[in-house]
């Protein structure tokens, strides 16, 4: 699958970031992927990586103000990171309840003869991403507004693949090895 001019939603960002504990008090302007590839080897599934490829992502960021007002962004952020908390609270309560509650001997309803939990946890462990152009550009103009001020960093490549004790790149194939070392 390919995807190209992807407009990242600063709100999908920020939820995100927050869901998965990452609570830095910086709020996601804008955000813009040039390329998305998503490349699934199904018929290799068990033996081949799945890649994730991720060119010319542009994120801009900003710190997040709070002037001590109720509806100040930081009051908003908190509200946020709870609606987030509780709504996946809420999934994985319903997923629970769904499973244990799911009649294994209905035709259909069973799809666990698909994908073992093995062969999940194999895909997951050699899962590669690689982003390639990634500009991350920081704007304070609130610290000193006489004096606004930007950063910007440029990372030509970024990788997270699975490697051995040597640090190089292998396929895992015994996910429970203590010699691989996944990101």
């Amino acid at each position: 699958m390919e995807l190209r001019g992807v407009a990242l939603r600063a709100e999908a960002l920020a939820v995100l970031f927050e869901t998965l504990g990452v609570d830095i008090p910086v709020t996601v302007e804008a955000g813009f992927i040039g390329l998305l590839r998503v490349v699934v080897p199904w018929t290799s599934i068990g033996s081949t990586p799945v890649k994730i490829e991720l060119e010319g992502v542009n994120i801009i960021a900003r710190p997040v103000r709070d002037d001590g007002s109720d509806d100040s962004e930081i009051k908003i952020r908190e509200k946020r990171i709870k609606r987030a908390k509780l709504n996946t609270d809420d999934a994985v309560r319903e997923a629970s309840w769904s499973v244990s509650n799911s009649d294994t001997s209905k035709k259909g309803k069973n799809w666990s003869w698909l994908v073992s939990d093995d062969l999940l946890a194999k895909v997951v462990a050699n899962i590669q991403i690689e982003l390639r152009d990634l500009i991350l550009r920081f704007e304070d103009p609130f610290s000193n507004s006489k004096k606004p001020y930007a950063v910007a960093i440029h990372c030509e490549t970024l990788k997270a693949v699975s490697a051995n004790e040597s640090w190089e790149q292998v396929f895992v194939e015994n996910v429970s090895s203590p010699r691989t070392h996944n990101w």
